[in-house]
């Protein structure tokens, strides 16, 4: 039986699955992965299609025009989270530790490969200057719900089967990432215990052949 896939991008055509593209918040049309990002409008983080984050480009946060708001890296509220590409996530916790993750090529002008907040949910931006990467604040308001959600958004895409949500670390990011980023690692590490045991079965059966 031919396997049905539910989606198709209103762009390219391509069809594909719930987890390989998503809906602009915008215009609404469904798009694939490679034709819908995640970007910061007035402090917000909106996943936006190509052509509405192209509308926004001259009201956008200081994240994207390459243009921190406050650009002395010492205030920066440590540890500090970051969301990637696809929602994947990390958290660092000190200027050193955010140059080890992140490289020039990720912080070019335009459409950063990630964007970020502090513990308290302000939202942050990086660029890069002086031969290193730095954070910034590009908001003074606050986008709690915005960092909680992109956590969950994280753990949900990578995660496989979750448990609930533990009530004590809701409304607390780092132990909430923490919770998250663990169950990721668990799942990574099931999954590629059994691709190998999928790929050990099926030479041993070619083996006998």
């Amino acid at each position: 039986m031919e396997k049905i896939i539910p989606f198709k991008c209103s762009k390219c055509g391509t069809q594909f699955e719930p987890s390989d593209g998503g809906q602009c918040e915008e215009c609404l049309e469904l798009f694939c992965l490679s034709h819908i990002n995640r970007v910061v409008v007035y402090g917000k983080s909106l996943h936006l299609c190509t052509n509405c984050s192209n509308k926004h480009k001259a009201t956008m946060t200081p994240k994207h025009s390459g243009l921190p708001m406050d650009t002395d890296s010492t205030k920066i509220n440590y540890p500090i989270f970051l969301a990637g590409q696809y929602d994947y996530m990390l958290t660092v916790v000190s200027e050193s530790d955010l140059n080890y993750h992140v490289e020039e090529n990720d912080v070019e002008p335009g459409f950063p490969e990630y964007h970020g907040w502090d513990y308290k949910g302000r939202p942050i931006s990086l660029y890069w200057k002086e031969d290193r990467v730095l954070a910034a604040y590009t908001s003074e308001q606050l986008d709690f719900d915005g960092l909680i959600n992109s956590i969950m958004t994280y753990v949900r895409r990578f995660g496989g089967n979750l448990p609930e949500t533990p009530a004590d670390i809701k409304a607390d990011p780092e132990a909430l990432f923490k919770w998250a980023d663990a169950l990721v690692e668990s799942h990574y590490q099931e999954t590629r215990l059994f691709t190998r045991l999928r790929r050990w079965v099926k030479n041993l059966m070619h083996s006998d052949k």
